[in-house]
């Protein structure tokens, strides 16, 4: 299939709600998450606590790292357990949750405006070799997206796999910028050549202002 004949919405409906949508949910509405190594079960775990309190503060959720995947672990069960939790926690029902979480992709930061400037899909390191969800390279692969999947690489541990994007399928190395960013003749301006199917770090980009200033976005200034 042609990414041109997509639509942003297709991808993230066939996408469904997994771990990594409701994490960047969570980022943007304040939480604070870090990751650790559970010995106990050989698992790396997320654990998300408010902004709002301290380091001291009882961790409110706990899950499987999102961009690990686990064969033995059943993802999708934890995923609706988080939900539970995070609808318990937010005084809401079940289907608001779910639908919170997946308004999460069409909210932007109040005005706050991209300006095709290129500048996070050049200069940050996460943007080209960072890491992506297995249920993001499983829709990829449903949609036949082969071209895109040469550059997505399975990387394996004790136990876990998890992807990195994006590697040069001859020479198996990072691209110093995204090899999907395309520069508009003529023009000093940007556009993404798999922006119907980018990944979902890049769709919820930027998370807060806070990161929008510490990675020096120049859309930032539109925000006053």
């Amino acid at each position: 299939m042609s990414v041109s004949l997509l639509q942003p919405a297709a991808f993230l409906n066939r996408l469904g709600i997994t771990l990594s949508l409701v994490e960047k949910y969570l980022l943007k509405h304040g939480w604070r998450v870090r990751d650790v190594y559970d010995d106990a079960t050989r698992v790396f775990l997320t654990l998300a606590t408010r902004e709002a309190e301290s380091e001291d503060d009882a961790v409110l959720l706990r899950y499987p790292k999102p961009t690990y995947r686990y064969e033995h672990l059943d993802i999708a069960a934890y995923c609706a357990a988080l939900l539970d939790r995070l609808a318990e926690l937010e005084a809401v029902s079940r289907p608001e949750i779910e639908a919170r979480v997946r308004a999460t992709f069409d909210e932007t930061l109040p005005g706050y405006a991209c300006r095709q400037c290129g500048h996070c899909c050049r200069e940050l390191r996460d943007a080209h070799q960072g890491r992506v969800s297995y249920e993001e390279v499983e829709v990829w692969r449903a949609l036949g997206l082969g071209r895109l999947l040469s550059f997505v690489k399975e990387e394996k541990g004790q136990g876990y796999s998890f992807y990195t994007a994006w590697v040069h399928p001859k020479s198996g190395k990072h691209f110093r910028k995204c090899p999907w960013l395309c520069k508009v003749d003529g023009e000093a301006r940007y556009f993404c050549r798999i922006h119907a199917v980018k990944p979902l770090k890049c769709r919820a980009f930027p998370l807060w202002r806070e990161q929008a200033e510490r990675v020096g976005c120049p859309g930032v200034a539109l925000l006053g």
